[in-house]
Parts: structure tokens; sequence; C-alpha cells
């Protein structure tokens, strides 16, 4: 899970309403450039009403996505289409791009880590999760979440890194940067 600010809790509600189930956000991408948030001015990083492209990944590779363009509200633009990521591209200029993954390859975890880690969380969790992994914590991908209040223990989501880099290379292909990758959840 990765903070993206107030969109978190308009996704949610976005996505409950189209019935596509509830997501965690497993990654976050920025241009190739290197730019994140705080290398945008400051105009580039405030778009409260930014219209979203939210397309759903398949489970199995060369299977169609499906996808569809909402407003800032959660507003139904264009009805949900499938097809291959080329078509999706083509409807994404100047929107945000949101992509939801497999849950069956994300998984959601807490872990123990002090509540004034800060920016250190993200090297302390998979050293915390090691005990729990079957995998080698190399070979993965952490999402810290934002701990819900300073007692509780903090959310994690997980994924191999050859899974995140297929989908964003599968992305990147199609002309698609996203700004973040959700895990559907039952």
């Amino acid at each position: 899970v990765v903070d993206i600010g107030s969109e978190v809790f308009f996704l949610y509600i976005f996505l409950y309403r189209q019935g596509w189930g509830g997501g965690r956000v497993v990654g976050r991408s920025f241009p190739p450039n290197g730019g994140g948030p705080a290398a945008r001015p400051r105009a580039a990083r405030i778009r409260p009403m930014a219209d979203w492209l939210l397309i759903r990944l398949p489970r199995e590779s060369g299977a169609p996505a499906s996808w569809l363009v909402a407003d800032g509200a959660g507003r139904l633009i264009a009805a949900p289409r499938a097809g291959p990521l080329a078509q999706a591209a083509a409807v994404a200029h100047a929107k945000r791009v949101c992509v939801l993954v497999p849950s069956e390859d994300v998984l959601h975890v807490e872990a123990d880590v002090p509540a004034r880690a800060g920016a250190r969380a993200q090297q302390i969790v998979p050293f915390a999760l090691e005990e729990q992994l079957a995998e080698d914590v190399e070979s993965l991908h952490f999402a810290v979440g934002r701990r819900p209040s300073p007692s509780a223990r903090t959310p994690v989501a997980v994924v191999s890194k050859a899974s995140m880099t297929g989908w964003l290379a599968e992305l990147a292909e199609a002309g698609l940067v996203p700004q973040a990758l959700y895990a559907l959840s039952e």
C-alpha cells in the first residue's frame, strides 16, 4: 500500500461503485526521467479533478485487459471496454492512469515497524517480514502503507519483482505510465 493522497479514498469508492472490488496500492510509477512527485512543479502535482483511466490487467498473459474512464468525482465518462493495452493507451492522453493487478499475485501482510521509522520503513519492512515469507526478500517488491494509528502495525503489499517488472514492461510497451498499481482484493 502506497499513499497517493486523497485519491486513495476516491479510488476505493470508485472501484466499489463499478463492481471491481477493493484494492491496495502495490507500487507507483513516474516518468522515465526519474521525476517523482517532489521533482514536479507544484501545479503539476495538484489536479484534484483530473480524469482517470482505470485499467484491470488479466491474470493470464496475452488475455485482453479491461478499462474504463472516470472523472475526478468517480462518474463514468466512457463505458468499460476490453482489448489490448494499446487500445487503452489511445484514451490515456491527459488522464491519470491507475492499474489494477491480479490479487492472486499480491500478498497483504502487516509488519512491526517502529512508529518513527519514516522513510526508513521501506528498508526495514523486508527484514521485519523475512521469517513470514517463503521467497528471498531480494526477489520481492514491498509497498509500505500508512499506519492507521500510532499503535497499529504497518500494512504492506508484497509482490515478486518479476511480476512487478513484467506489469510495468507490458504497460510501457503500450505507452502507458501508471501513477499507481492496485491489487484487487475480495
